[in-house]
């Protein structure tokens, strides 16, 4: 693999990283939306945050370790 196609899949994946990140965060706000929107008891949507941040350092992680060129 060149430099340059290393450079381009470091990129692309980091603009995908952002995509996931945004979804992620609108995903997280339709569940606290739900929450906000019954009965307000026990705040469940810090689990689906939880979750989604785990992914979201373990996609960071992968990408950052990535050969840069």
């Amino acid at each position: 693999m060149s430099a340059i196609d290393a450079a381009t899949k470091r990129a692309t994946s980091i603009r995908g990283l952002w995509v996931t990140i945004a979804g992620f965060i609108a995903a997280w706000l339709v569940c606290v939306l739900v929450w906000a929107l019954t009965d307000k008891g026990y705040f469940w949507p810090a689990w689906a945050g939880l979750g989604m941040i785990l992914g979201t350092i373990y996609a960071a992680v992968r990408i950052f370790r990535m050969p840069k060129a």
